[in-house]
């Protein structure tokens, strides 16, 4: 199962919906794109959760600590702001998925 594919299920579960996206490509360096991910949210003042490829990771403001993905409790999504999702962290592009405020 693909990380987008993951982030589609918790959205039907949760009912979060998709504010948009930003693209992140890959620079050649191992998980550069993932930890440019992680970055561009950090100066957006998210907290980004705990990787667990290919789980996408999720990002909020407000919190200090966030779970890996399938630690991540049903009633917490509603918390969740953002995630960070791809295919391959190590050698491949990731997309940020942004969600609207409920």
């Amino acid at each position: 199962m693909s990380s987008m594919s993951d982030a589609r299920e918790v959205m039907d579960a949760t009912g979060l919906k998709m504010a948009g996206v930003k693209e992140i490509p890959h620079s050649g360096e191992d998980f550069s794109a993932y930890k440019a991910a992680q970055k561009f949210l950090e100066e957006q003042g998210y907290t980004v959760g705990i990787m667990c490829h290919p789980q996408p990771t999720a990002a909020a403001k407000g919190l200090n600590y966030i779970a890996k993905w399938y630690n991540i409790k049903l009633d917490e999504w509603p918390g969740i702001q953002a995630m960070i999702v791809g295919d391959d962290y190590r050698d491949g592009a990731c997309t940020v998925v942004f969600f609207k405020e409920a």
